[in-house]
C-alpha cells in the first residue's frame, strides 16, 4: 500500500465465500493505483500443533503444490472521465487586452500515458485585463508610461476520497447528515479552495511637454510602480488562509551630457607615437546618476481546522539605492570608465505596533497602513523613517580598453 512502510500491523478478515478458516490481510492504505507487484505464497503458522518447534526441525516441514489458476479483479469502476477547456481572449487595438481562461476535469479523466485518474475533480479559472492609459494622452505627451494590469485566478479541488482512504467523501458527508450532524462541514473539510487578486502599475512614468530644463530633469526622470495582491484559501489543514502584500517603488533616472576636455589635441599633433593620441577626451561630469526607494508590506494570517491557535505574521522591508555611471577618458592609452552603486536595505517594523508598547498591537491587531503611512513621514527626527538599517552593499567597477600607440 501507499503508507505500508509506517503500517506494520495487519488486520485480518475471513474470506467471503471461502473455506473455512480463510483469512486475508489488509496493511495500511493500499489503493489499486500503486500496486508494484503480486506475491503468492505459503506461511507454516506458529500455531503448529509440535510442542517444540524448531526451524529446521524435519517435523514441522510441510510440502505441498501451489496451484494459482486465475486472478479476476471484479467491480472495478470504470466509469469515463471527461475534462475541457475554453480559453478566450480580446485585444483592443494598441489600448490594451483582455483574457479569461476555464478548465474543468474530473475524478476519472486521465492522459493516454497514465492509467489512472487523480481522484480528484478540479477546476481552474482565470481572467485578466490590461490597458495603457498612456494611448489617451495627446500626441505631445509622447514617452509617457501609464500601464494598468489586474489578474484574478480562483482554483478548487473536491477530492472523491478522503486523503489516504478509500472512504467516499459523499458516503460520509450522508452519514454525518444521517446522524443529525453538520455534514456541509466534513464537505467543507475535504476542499482545497483558493482565489487571488493582483493589481499592478508596474511602470508609471511622465513625460510632460515642457521645454523647461527643471522639468525635464526633475518630473521627466521620476519612474514610479506599485502592486497589490490578495489571496484567500483554505484547505484540509486550514479553515481560512489569508494573505495580502504591497509594494512600492520610486525611481530617478538622469542622463547628463557628456561634457569632456581636450589637454592634447594641439601638443600631441607633431610629436611621433604621441599623434595617436591627439584625440584623448576627459570626462570631468558624470554620464549617468540614479536613485530608487522601495517598499513591501505583507500580512499571513492562518486558522487552522485544529485546535491550535491561529498565527499571524507580517513583514515591513524598505530598500534605497544610489548609483553613477562615468566614463572617465577615451581615445588614450587607458580609456577608464567606471560605476558606483549604493545599496542599503531597512527594516522599519516598528511603525507597524504602537510607539508607547513594543508587543504586537492589541492581540495581533496591527496599526493599519494610513497610520503606518502616516508615522513613516517626519516621524523621529527623520524626513523619511526608514527604520534600522539592516544591511549595506557597494560595487564599485573600473573598466579599461587599453590603446597601443603605432609605432
Amino acid at each position: 500500500g501507499r503508507d505500508s512502510a509506517s503500517q506494520f500491523s495487519v488486520i485480518y478478515k475471513p474470506v467471503k465465500n471461502g473455506p473455512k478458516g480463510a483469512l486475508y490481510g489488509v496493511r495500511g492504505f493500499p489503493a489499486l493505483n500503486s500496486i508494484r507487484y503480486i506475491g503468492i505464497g505459503v506461511i507454516n503458522p506458529p500455531n503448529n500443533p509440535q510442542p517444540q518447534r524448531l526451524p529446521m526441525d524435519v517435523d514441522n516441514t510441510i510440502s505441498g503444490e501451489v496451484w494459482v489458476n486465475e486472478l479476476r479483479l471484479v467491480g472495478v469502476d470504470d466509469t469515463p472521465g471527461w475534462a475541457y477547456r475554453v480559453t478566450t481572449s480580446l485585444k483592443l487595438s494598441d489600448l490594451g487586452q483582455m483574457s479569461f481562461s476555464y478548465s474543468k476535469t474530473d475524478p476519472f479523466f486521465h492522459s493516454l500515458e497514465n492509467r489512472f485518474g487523480s481522484r480528484e475533480e478540479n477546476s481552474d479559472l482565470s481572467a485578466g485585463a490590461s490597458i495603457g492609459i498612456e494611448k489617451l494622452l495627446p500626441q505631445s505627451w509622447n514617452g509617457t508610461s501609464l500601464p494598468i494590469s489586474y489578474q484574478y485566478a480562483q482554483r478548487s479541488k473536491q477530492p472523491r476520497y478522503f486523503p489516504g482512504t478509500d472512504v467516499l467523501v459523499t458516503s460520509a458527508v450522508e452519514q454525518y447528515k444521517d446522524r443529525g450532524l453538520n455534514g456541509d462541514s466534513v464537505l467543507e473539510a475535504s476542499q482545497t479552495y483558493s482565489e487571488s487578486h493582483v493589481f499592478s502599475m508596474a511602470n508609471i512614468h511622465f513625460v510632460l511637454p515642457s521645454s523647461s530644463w527643471y522639468v525635464d530633469q526633475t518630473i521627466n526622470r521620476l519612474s514610479f510602480g506599485i502592486n497589490y495582491n490578495k489571496k484567500y484559501e483554505r484547505n484540509n489543514l486550514s479553515r481560512r488562509r489569508d494573505e495580502w502584500g504591497w509594494g512600492g517603488r520610486m525611481g530617478y533616472d538622469l542622463s547628463l551630457t557628456e561634457n569632456f576636455v581636450q589637454p592634447f589635441k594641439s601638443l600631441f599633433s607633431g610629436i611621433p607615437f604621441l599623434r595617436d593620441f591627439k584625440e584623448y577626451k576627459l570626462f570631468y561630469v558624470p554620464g549617468k546618476i540614479q536613485w530608487n526607494i522601495t517598499a513591501n508590506r505583507d500580512m499571513v494570517s492562518d486558522i487552522p481546522r485544529t485546535k491550535s491557535n491561529p498565527t499571524l505574521s507580517s513583514n515591513f522591508r524598505a530598500s534605497r539605492s544610489f548609483g553613477i555611471g562615468w566614463r572617465v577618458s577615451d581615445g588614450g592609452l587607458l580609456n577608464l570608465n567606471t560605476s558606483y552603486a549604493l545599496n542599503i536595505e531597512s527594516l522599519p517594523t516598528h511603525l507597524l505596533y504602537d510607539s508607547l508598547d513594543l508587543r504586537p498591537h492589541r492581540k495581533f491587531e496591527l496599526l493599519p497602513t494610513t497610520e503606518i503611512t502616516r508615522k513613516l513621514f517626519n516621524h523621529n527626527g527623520r524626513l523619511i523613517d526608514f527604520g534600522d538599517d539592516a544591511r549595506y552593499g557597494q560595487n564599485i567597477t573600473i573598466n579599461t580598453k587599453p590603446v597601443v600607440p603605432n609605432f
